[in-house]
């Protein structure tokens, strides 16, 4: 609903006219009543998805149950689109088909190894002869656990898949949110033009409050959401941000002050305004709301042109600063949640002894190889054993130091005091979860018009930008990610691992999927953004002919230019606080922000060529060919580099374009 009224009112107008009315000159006064409202339901499901009999199978018999969205439960289609080309040496002449008919998996069997042990009176410790290698092989002596006789075998097994498209959507679906927003604005606008325009004023004030409520749905142990009326309901408080803004601005023209005693116009500009974006239910990493982006611009310009407007030269400069923006660097978050699933199972590997850290039935079951730590280069077994318990404390107490609001905020459940209560420890990213930061973004604009002679229009245009970001992450965000850098680089935490000796540890895991990308984005705070061109400029010209045989006829050109790109930073590599020749032992990286990496400058040009015709007295037809991209053919632009300056990924350059308009006007 919007509602938008306005007055005016000319003090010099009417018959007492003077000095002071002439100076008043008129005004205008716009006020507005906006009430927007949005509701929106999202949700997400899996195509097809196996029954938990299977489930029982891979995982034991009685095993926690497995999301729908499991590697266990999830089926994964392979279409073979033709022969096998294992012995081919190049796909010339391959001729692979595309696909003739949709995949659609259905149920049926497996033949599969069921490695649930039967041989309950066999120590999997004790010795046994492989009859698969010949006596005198050294592969041929080993342990009862490689002996598939001690296990249940080749089974067929029964899986019954259920397809989301056949009617089960509802079954299949592994999450699900709705959002509910309102948003109420008033605003008052002021315009006032003084001495017969000479100078024209504006202020504005706006006040917006936005309400927010969203609800993420609750899920059972294979996340399928409850729909139920009284659980998947708005909150009944909603989260609220409100806010006022104030803009001005003016503009002078010198010769309507002068009486046109000037040789040429003046004008001259300034603004000043605020902005509020009213964004409510904003979360950061602990579910703690996040206040509204907020910004503030200042604007100059001077305007210089002929008395006949046949030649005009413009100038302006800009700042400005948002504080609080949603997040723009394209980093992803998703690993804050995702170390606390593999690592609290590997914890609870070692805790419970359990062969499968999702299966309490898995209690000691198989090979002890699969719930003990193994040994590394250099440890006998009593040595790996004091690790996997300094390991498994220092990561209890990470755990106990992270304030509890984030695991409740991510849907992490990592109290696991009892072998009953193992399952997938999943996450879920917090409804409205944003990484906030500020900008500031400031330039200069350069526009120069001419009209030589009578049809020809020319025009220059240049532009000078520079972007910022700063403050990358709440206060929360910041403390959070500091606590738990320090505890995996500092404590035994970041040595935790599965029980092979080459498993990726917790701190390994970390830098490679969280720390490194955020190491980037906080090393290039303060400094111009890489994705920024700073110069752009463009040249048009147009010739309209209006006499002779051409009559009617436009020829046009235009250049558009734009300078080299900041495409990567070359990076330096430490060990500790040193710097490190060899990347491959170092610890950490950081982006040398002298040492950028280019991509290349643009320049393009279009050429058009055109026809106006009045048909009758109130139709007109026009047509018009134009080249864009003049010369262009099949070609590719580096988007970023590896650390050692070659391209890791490229776009497609706009190739040569020919469009024919038609246009009938009346």
């Amino acid at each position: 609903l919007r509602v938008t009224a306005y007055g005016k009112y000319d003090f010099n107008r009417g018959q007492r006219r003077n000095v002071l009315t002439h100076i008043l000159g008129h005004h205008v006064l716009t006020g507005l009543y906006s009430d927007d409202k949005r509701e929106s339901n999202s949700r997400g499901w899996v195509h097809y998805v196996a029954d938990n009999a299977y489930k029982d199978f891979i995982n034991g018999f009685g095993s926690a149950p497995s999301t729908l969205d499991s590697n266990v439960r999830k089926v994964y289609p392979v279409i073979y689109l033709g022969p096998s080309l294992a012995n081919a040496t190049t796909a010339s002449g391959a001729y692979i088909p595309g696909p003739t008919a949709s995949a659609v998996v259905t149920s049926g069997s497996v033949r599969t190894f069921d490695s649930t042990w039967i041989a309950t009176s066999v120590n999997p410790a004790d010795a046994w002869d492989n009859p698969l290698y010949p006596v005198g092989n050294t592969r041929r002596t080993s342990t009862q656990s490689e002996n598939p006789a001690n296990y249940r075998g080749w089974i067929n097994t029964p899986i019954t898949i259920t397809n989301s498209e056949a009617g089960n959507r509802d079954q299949n679906t592994n999450s699900a949110s709705k959002n509910k927003t309102k948003v109420t604005s008033d605003a008052l606008i002021w315009q006032g033009y003084f001495w017969d325009g000479a100078f024209v004023g504006m202020y504005g004030y706006r006040k917006d409050k936005a309400s927010a409520w969203a609800k993420t749905a609750d899920v059972d142990l294979e996340r399928r959401p409850n729909f139920d009326p009284s659980s998947f309901k708005y909150p009944s408080t909603a989260n609220i941000v409100e806010d006022k803004s104030n803009s001005w601005s003016g503009v002078v023209h010198l010769n309507e002050f002068l009486h046109q005693r000037l040789p040429l116009n003046v004008s001259v500009f300034y603004a000043q305004s605020e902005n509020f974006q009213p964004l409510a239910g904003r979360v950061g990493p602990l579910g703690n709301l996040l206040t509204p982006p907020t910004g503030q611009t200042k604007e100059f310009g001077l305007l210089f042109s002929t008395k006949d407007n046949k030649y005009s030269f413009k100038i302006n400069k800009y700042k400005t600063q948002v504080v609080n923006s949603n997040g723009t660097s394209g980093f992803n978050s998703f690993y804050l949640g995702g170390i606390w699933g593999g690592y609290q199972e590997t914890r609870n590997r070692y805790v419970f002894e359990v062969s499968d850290p999702q299966n309490p039935n898995s209690y000691r079951v198989g090979d002890p190889n699969r719930w003990t730590m193994q040994p590394a280069v250099g440890q006998t077994p009593a040595d790996a054993l004091a690790e996997q318990k300094r390991d498994v404390a220092a990561w209890d107490a990470l755990v106990k130091s992270i304030p509890p609001a984030f695991f409740t905020a991510w849907k992490i459940d990592v109290n696991q005091t009892d072998i009953s209560q193992l399952k997938a420890i999943t996450n879920s990213t917090p409804n409205g979860f944003q990484i906030p930061e500020d900008n500031i973004s400031k330039g200069l604009e350069f526009e120069l018009y001419a009209q030589p002679i009578d049809g020809l229009r020319l025009t220059f245009n240049a532009s000078k930008q520079e972007a910022t970001r700063s403050n990358v992450g709440d206060l929360a965000l910041n403390q959070l990610v500091t606590q738990i850098n320090t505890a995996l680089n500092t404590t035994d935490a970041g040595a935790l691992r599965n029980p092979n000796a080459s498993d990726t540890t917790a701190l390994q895991n970390w830098n490679a999927n969280f720390w490194a990308s955020w190491l980037s984005v906080k090393g290039q705070e303060n400094a111009t953004v890489p994705e920024l061109r700073k110069w752009r400029a463009n040249a048009v010209a147009n010739y309209d002919f209006k006499n002779g045989f051409l009559k009617g006829f436009n020829l046009g050109a235009g250049v558009r230019w734009q300078e080299k790109v900041i495409i990567g930073y070359k990076p330096l590599y430490y060990i500790g606080d040193k710097l490190a020749a060899n990347p491959f032992v170092a610890t950490t990286a950081k982006y040398d922000l002298n040492s950028p990496y280019y991509g290349p400058a643009e320049t393009n040009v279009d050429l058009w060529i055109g026809y106006t015709r009045k048909l009758s007295k109130n139709l007109e037809y026009r047509v018009q060919l134009n080249v864009r991209n003049v010369g262009k053919g099949n070609y590719i632009i580096p988007v970023t580099v590896q650390p050692d300056g070659t391209v890791a990924s490229w776009r497609i350059g706009a190739p040569q374009i020919w469009s024919l308009t038609n246009t009938i006007s009346f």
